[in-house]
């Protein structure tokens, strides 16, 4: 009763509970980044004596093993792809940590990083796959650009004076997304012919 009542105390603490929070969200947000990295595959992992703290040892996929171990075409292919979508997702999450003025302007910029990461490397290994990818994450960058232009104009209080414009932006989620979709397809089509052209292709998977 006594150590209860004593942990209880300690808990409503503000900064230990700030304390133990961060700690928490430190600890969690490396070892999700460190599985991430090995692409979900534990054997990759080297755990031994000071491996469970650091990563040196870990032995992530390269392209060419992803390459390999296709099934389908929603295989994951870029090791560097996976990390960048983690860290902006625990990003995302913190965000209710950041003062409501800066919440949107972070989102705009997190909703960019993810779309250059979709256009930038190849997701999947399916060309349909990763232009589905940069279509939806154009789509979400577009809501993000949206929200930020509505809180500006209410801060500034004209949002009755520019909601025509407003809806405008909002309307343009669809749009953007089918933008992203279509230049994303041409580029990998134009890409792989290329590729064909100068028989620089990876080729076939090697199904053991």
């Amino acid at each position: 009763g006594v150590n209860a009542e004593y942990m209880g105390k300690l808990l409503k603490e503000p900064t230990l509970c700030a304390t133990v929070s961060v700690v928490s969200v430190i600890t969690f947000a490396y070892y999700t980044l460190r599985f991430v990295w090995v692409d979900q595959k534990l054997a990759r992992v080297d755990a031994n004596g000071c491996g469970a703290f650091t990563n040196k040892r870990d032995r992530p996929p390269s392209e060419h093993d992803r390459l390999c171990a296709k099934r389908h075409p929603l295989s994951p292919m870029s090791p560097q792809h996976d990390l960048i979508k983690t860290v902006a997702k625990l990003v995302l999450t913190l965000l209710h940590l950041v003062p409501a003025l800066y919440v949107t302007p972070c989102q705009v910029l997190v909703g960019i990083v993810l779309v250059w990461s979709n256009a930038h490397f190849d997701a999947f290994s399916g060309n349909l796959a990763n232009a589905v990818a940069v279509g939806v994450s154009s789509g979400v960058l577009a809501t993000y650009v949206a929200a930020l232009f509505d809180e500006n104009a209410s801060v500034n209080g004209v949002l009755g004076d520019r909601e025509s414009e407003l809806v405008a932006l909002h309307c343009s989620v669809l749009p953007a997304a089918i933008c992203g979709y279509q230049l994303h397809k041409h580029r990998s089509t134009k890409k792989g012919a290329t590729q064909r052209k100068k028989g620089t292709g990876l080729g076939e998977p090697l199904l053991a």
